[in-house]
């Protein structure tokens, strides 16, 4: 069981609030706590876990000067959120699992005391998945599948089932393994993009895509590992945050996007995992579809990601260190 504090800041002098310093007399108060609890029971071939978390967070800011209902803005937002799985092997022949789960979540603006606006969602949702040990198997070869569906209901509105199949083989004793995967995503607007004040855009519509990975790992002696991922990832209404003024930021649907690229990792353990060495690297493109700016890059994505870093740790001691370098990116739609 974990529990959060309350905590809060008061600014109570130089307030920057969208490129206006405040005056000394302002006030910004802000707080936040965080609650989460656990619970997995094993039985001999299956097991049953439980958990409940929940958040409130809130901020009230006074200015003297503001204008109108401006001078005092009070926020609160409460979260909450429900599952529960079960795990058990079906027939013998896969490992599977059942989770549900229910969510709630409340937002609340003030505006000078009068003038509020509300905002409720509840979700729920129900996914199954599961995993074969070996379709084939023998000495030298595996094959394995995995396959899984989703179905998520919100109170806007907004439903959908989310279906993924994946395949994986591995020879040569496990040392080579390639796997293939399809997947149908959805994902609705959060409560941030929806509503949240000067940013939010409540005429959002859900995300959806379909994504393919195809991939190989190769494992060496046990302390050597190095895999090599394709994918694309083909969206429809992908939700994405523009800058819609010098100072202003919005969450808005592109109709289409098209992300393909490749990545590579290889990862070591030496001196009896003493010292962990990785890299990873990362070469993309994602695209905006829509009409009048298909073919342009997606602001803010950048085209090449590389990552490497290495840790030496023993049972009293530990140390690392970490690069990482990003490609070039476009600020704004149609890439001006």
């Amino acid at each position: 069981i974990v529990f959060g504090d309350w905590s809060s800041d008061v600014c109570s002098s130089d307030l920057v609030l969208q490129n206006k310093i405040g005056d000394l007399p302002d006030r910004l108060v802000e707080g936040e706590a965080l609650f989460s609890a656990g619970f997995t029971h094993w039985f001999d071939k299956s097991y049953f876990a439980l958990s409940l978390a929940g958040k409130a967070s809130g901020s009230e800011y006074n200015s003297d000067k503001a204008l109108g209902y401006l001078n005092e803005i009070e926020f609160l937002e409460k979260y909450a959120v429900f599952s529960a799985k079960y795990g058990f092997a079906a027939l013998g022949l896969m490992n599977a699992e059942i989770m549900t789960e229910v969510s709630y979540n409340d937002i609340d603006y003030y505006y000078s005391g009068s003038v509020m606006d509300f905002r409720k969602r509840t979700a729920a949702s129900v996914a199954l998945k599961g995993e074969t040990e070996s379709i084939i198997s023998g000495s030298d070869i595996t094959l394995s599948l995995l396959s899984g569906i989703r179905f998520d209901a919100y109170s806007e509105g907004f439903s959908a089932f989310s279906p993924v199949v994946s395949v994986l083989t591995t020879v040569f004793g496990g040392a080579l393994a390639a796997r293939l995967q399809w997947a149908y995503n959805f994902r609705p607007p959060n409560f941030s993009e929806l509503y949240y004040l000067n940013f939010g855009n409540r005429n959002l519509r859900p995300e959806k895509s379909d994504s393919y990975n195809l991939g190989i790992t190769w494992q060496h002696a046990g302390f050597l590992q190095i895999s090599a991922d394709a994918f694309v990832i083909d969206s429809r209404d992908q939700i994405l945050s523009v800058p819609v003024s010098p100072v202003a930021w919005s969450a808005v649907n592109f109709a289409g996007t098209l992300a393909r690229g490749a990545e590579l990792t290889a990862s070591a353990g030496i001196l009896d995992n003493l010292l962990n060495l990785y890299i990873n690297y990362t070469y993309q493109e994602t695209t905006d579809e829509s009409a009048g700016n298909r073919g342009a890059a997606i602001p803010y994505v950048p085209g090449e990601m590389l990552s490497a870093g290495a840790g030496l740790r023993d049972s009293a001691f530990a140390a690392g260190i970490s690069a990482e370098y990003t490609g070039f990116r476009y600020t704004l739609p149609g890439n001006n």
